[in-house]
Formats: structure tokens, sequence, C-alpha cells
């Protein structure tokens, strides 16, 4: 079930929204942008976020120093 925890937050999401919980909505599409940005739910949490006015901020990538 681990693996699969952002799907499930994602719906959580949007079931949030959907009644009205927007601040318990946020929370949901804001750790997926933070923990699982590269799965196929970090995009569709970023366009989501969007549309309910919220400002994303996507951390900067870090450079890696070679040795």
């Amino acid at each position: 079930m681990k693996k699969h925890i952002f799907k499930y937050s994602y719906k959580l999401g949007n079931i949030f929204k959907m009644r009205g919980q927007e601040k318990e909505a946020i929370v949901c599409y804001q750790t997926i942008l933070e923990n699982f940005l590269d799965t196929a739910y970090g995009p569709k949490s970023r366009d989501t976020l969007a549309q309910m006015g919220i400002e994303v901020k996507l951390p900067e990538a870090t450079e890696t120093e070679e040795f």
C-alpha cells in the first residue's frame, strides 16, 4: 500500500475538494508535490492547485557536486 499512497492522497484531495474542505484538499495535493513529484500525480496535483488559485512553487533542483 505504501507505494500507492500518492494515488490515495490525490483521490482523498479530490473528495475534500468536492465537499468544500479546501484546506484539507490543499494538504493532500501539497503532500504529493513534496514527496511524489516524479509520479503521474505530481503534475495533476500541481494543476489542481493552480485551478484552485493556489500559487505553486516547486523546489529547485540542486546541483550535484563532482568529485
